[in-house]
């Protein structure tokens, strides 16, 4: 049995691959004189991809249920992943935008309007798987610190200070 969920799984498989993709279009954006505010993809996707292999690379390592997996650190830096996919939605959407009113003269961005729209519609998709994954994280967080709490733990039981006597 993998120690991840099955939604979360997939989700991070999803999102690994829409990554990819959505990287592949805003270097072709840059590369054909876009806007330098399409770098926000690349660098989301650098600071994602790490999350991603330490999450596969923890899955691999831990059993299901693991804190290690689901710890406070591994789901912050899930939300931070979305939140930085969140904006770097919102600067292509803009971006986009500001090339179809043609109101960006200091970029002549040479670059279609179809790349633009593609990248923008990836990033945007990206942009829920991450938010997706971040919240299923906190859940499965959740859910285990919750069992945790109603474990038998003997070290914090009055129990074993007792001292017998024959």
């Amino acid at each position: 049995m993998h120690p991840l969920p099955l939604p979360l799984l997939h989700s991070i498989y999803a999102s690994a691959g829409v990554s990819i993709v959505v990287v592949a279009f805003a270097l072709a954006a840059i590369a054909l004189g876009a806007s330098p505010l399409f770098w926000i993809i690349p660098v989301s996707f650098c600071i994602t991809s790490p999350h991603y292999i330490l999450i596969f690379f923890l899955a691999r390592t831990e059993t299901s249920g693991s804190s290690r997996l689901f710890s406070a650190l591994n789901v912050s830096w899930a939300f931070i992943t979305a939140v930085l996919w969140t904006a770097a939605t919102v600067v292509s959407i803009v971006a986009s935008i500001l090339q179809a009113r043609g109101s960006h003269p200091e970029h002549e961005m040479r670059v279609g309007m179809w790349i633009l729209i593609v990248s923008s519609a990836l990033s945007l998709v990206e942009c829920g798987l991450t938010w997706g994954i971040a919240v299923l994280k906190r859940k499965e967080r959740k859910k285990i610190t919750y069992a945790a709490k109603w474990r038998f733990n003997p070290t914090s039981s009055s129990l074993s200070s007792l001292t017998w006597r024959s």
